[in-house]
């Protein structure tokens, strides 16, 4: 809502992070649902009219598409980042064992790479559910959020900065590398407009029922703000 209000300044410290590892480029995310659906009620296996569609096939169609899918992206390694890729993590279907169902669906991710947009994600998947749908006599549906994925220059003031301020406060130098992973990077770098970078304390206990941190590495990560900080503002 602050990005939406236009306020979010002129670079951005994200305050997760990753060591000595500074991740200047990152996967965007599609959580994805595809759905194929027909008119009716559930009917018994016995009692169903020769030619009704049965969700459950198109939904077994889509799934080998999405893995072929997936072999092929498997093949291409994007710099810092690895393939792209997609992962099925659901898959609903009927209700009882001789019923058949009105509803079959998919979902799960789609982890892609700085060229792409959400949008792409969505029109690839829409065009999937469409062509299974009209495939099998049934009305195919699409659901898609997440993030987009980033790219950050190395140039960048704020990042020139955050890798002096480390190394000035830890004594070594950070690594570019990529981030699998998504976060609050891309939604200023995208939505805002405005470079930003994450450097933070560590990611080890991440979604974790205890999910903590030290505080000698808060206290450490805070000298590292103060020290980029001032770098970026040119005091020293």
């Amino acid at each position: 809502s602050l990005i939406d209000r236009g306020v979010h300044g002129d670079a951005v410290i994200v305050t997760e992070g990753f060591g000595e590892r500074l991740p200047l480029v990152g996967m965007g995310l599609a959580i994805w649902e595809l759905s194929f659906s027909r008119e009716g009620e559930a009917v018994h296996e016995n009692s169903a009219p020769e030619g009704t569609p049965h969700p459950l096939r198109a939904g077994v169609r889509a799934a080998s598409l999405l893995e072929k899918r997936s072999q092929v992206l498997a093949a291409k390694d994007l710099e810092h980042l690895g393939p792209e890729s997609i992962f099925i993590g659901k898959f609903q279907c009927g209700d009882y064992f001789n019923r058949v169902p009105t509803s079959c669906t998919l979902a799960g991710s789609r982890r892609f790479g700085p060229d792409s947009l959400l949008a792409d994600m969505r029109g690839e998947f829409e065009d999937q559910a469409r062509e299974v749908g009209t495939e099998f006599g049934l009305e195919g549906g699409v659901s898609i959020r997440g993030l987009e994925s980033y790219r950050a220059a190395e140039d960048e003031a704020i990042v020139e900065a955050v890798r002096w301020a480390h190394r000035e406060v830890r004594g070594q130098d950070m690594v570019i590398c990529g981030l699998r992973s998504v976060g609050n990077v891309s939604n200023f770098v995208r939505s805002a407009g405005v470079p930003a970078v994450y450097c933070g304390v560590s990611l080890d206990t991440a979604h974790s029922d205890n999910e903590r941190t030290s505080l000698s590495e808060l206290m450490e990560v805070t000298r590292i703000y103060v020290h980029a900080v001032l770098g970026y503002l040119g005091v020293v």
